[in-house]
């Protein structure tokens, strides 16, 4: 239904251009100029009203997918573990772990020295820059910041998911998503970075049923 709604739209939108561009070619050739002069401006002030950050949006959302996206390993486990002896064999796995809301994103514990973040601020027009990084909590860099081991930058575009994140007009503007720098086809990104997930739950051990689960035993 929606789509059938938004095909009428854009169906009396294009029905209209066509009459005021029809209106405009009449009215210049009054005047003895060619009519595309009056239908042509017309047709373009028309389709820049809709889509006139179409184009810049999406120079904008291959430019930083180009320049800036990507993942970056800070430290890995590996020095990590050399650098933390014995820890790493203390990892317990946070079961149902707690979201917290941070000023620009959520966060949220994956055992009790590890936490994953995920971030993201406004670029360009409707481009976002979203950060996916794992901290260890205990460490500080400079005394005061935590120094993240990994982050995963990536770029969307338009609104996040359509049509359920519509709320104003500029929102139906479907042409401009774009969820993801995966979305043009290389996965890199993804693979590294759920490889490095996939490593750093391998040390944590499953922490033990309790005695109301099953396998937990009773007391």
């Amino acid at each position: 239904m929606l789509g059938l709604a938004i095909l009428a739209v854009f169906a009396v939108y294009l029905w209209l251009t066509v009459v005021l561009a029809r209106i405009a070619t009449a009215y210049v050739r009054a005047y003895h100029l060619p009519g595309w002069i009056g239908g042509g401006t017309i047709s373009l002030i028309m389709f820049l009203l809709v889509f006139w950050d179409w184009i810049p949006t999406a120079v904008a959302h291959h430019y930083y997918c180009s320049t800036r996206a990507g993942l970056k390993v800070y430290k890995t486990l590996e020095q990590w573990r050399a650098e933390n002896p014995g820890v790493a064999e203390t990892l317990v796995t946070t079961v149902n772990p707690k979201w917290v809301k941070l000023p620009n994103g959520s966060s949220y514990a994956l055992d009790q020295r590890f936490e994953r973040r995920m971030t993201e601020r406004p670029v360009f027009l409707s481009v976002t820059e979203h950060l996916d990084a794992i901290y260890d909590v205990n460490s500080r860099k400079g005394g005061a910041v935590q120094e993240p081991l990994m982050v995963n930058t990536d770029y969307s575009s338009g609104t996040g998911w359509f049509p359920a994140d519509a709320y104003t007009l500029h929102d139906y503007k479907f042409w401009l998503v774009s969820r993801s720098c995966a979305a043009s086809g290389d996965y890199t990104n993804v693979i590294l970075q759920d490889k490095f997930m996939t490593k750093l739950r391998a040390m944590e051990r499953q922490p033990e049923p309790s005695a109301n689960e099953p396998g937990g035993g009773t007391r």
